[in-house]
């Protein structure tokens, strides 16, 4: 009985040997699969990265910042802790800002200027106090005046959002404003004498001016809220 035992046992080992080799053998060859996919997986990932960061750097060469930008996304969805990377967004991304404000500058100096010169030019004969505006000639300059101000409220939305310019269009926008309110004053034509006597102070006086009614006191305190607001404009206006 012994005998027939060890002879099946002996039969079983060659068989139990080569089931343990092929495991083995199979384990082996999952495992160079599994390392060779991952070889591959990451060789292509990486020339992914490389593919990407030429496009941004030949992109930054031809001062194509917004296409530079996004091909450094890309490269960063591939590596994204890529030092590189992360430096060479930071330089995109502070070249297209100095590229947006000198457009958004030349722009703002193109659509204004021409306006602040017209109010120049309308208001040059015009003595400080308005003091030598007739009725006649205000009539002449009010359809004038309103086309400015007409001009600048379609202007309004885009410069009032301005970080950069909101202040100088304001002034602008406000001087137009004055003059306008000068102008009016004139052709309305209202009479209302300043009342001083040896009891009034000077107080008293700038209120009663601030107060008034009267044409000629209204038009000289716009006028020169008028000239006020059109030279803070002038010094707010960005350097060549």
């Amino acid at each position: 009985m012994n005998d027939i035992m060890m002879r099946v046992i002996k039969q079983e080992i060659p068989v139990t040997l080569k089931v343990l080799q092929g495991v083995v053998l199979m384990r082996r060859t999952i495992l160079i699969i599994a390392t060779m996919v991952f070889v591959c997986s990451a060789c292509t990932m990486f020339n992914k990265y490389e593919g990407y960061m030429r496009q941004a750097k030949d992109s930054m060469r031809e001062e194509n910042y917004e296409g530079s930008l996004e091909s450094i996304n890309s490269a960063l969805i591939e590596e994204p802790t890529s030092e590189e990377a992360i430096a060479l967004k930071a330089m995109a991304e502070e070249a297209l800002k100095k590229e947006q404000n000198k457009v958004e500058k030349a722009k703002f100096v193109e659509m204004t200027t021409p306006i602040y010169e017209r109010l120049l030019t309308l208001t040059k004969e015009i003595n400080e106090d308005a003091s030598n505006l007739s009725i006649s000639d205000a009539e002449i300059l009010r359809p004038q005046v309103e086309q400015i101000q007409a001009e600048l409220s379609n202007m309004s939305k885009e410069w009032n959002d301005s970080e950069r310019y909101s202040k100088a269009f304001q002034y602008l926008n406000t001087a137009a404003d004055n003059l306008n309110l000068c102008i009016t004053a004139i052709i309305e034509n209202i009479s209302e004498p300043i009342l001083v006597d040896e009891n009034s102070s000077k107080f008293d006086v700038i209120r009663q001016n601030l107060n008034s009614d009267d044409s000629k006191v209204r038009a000289r305190l716009s006028f020169q809220d008028f000239t006020s607001n059109l030279q803070r404009f002038y010094s707010e206006l960005p350097n060549e």
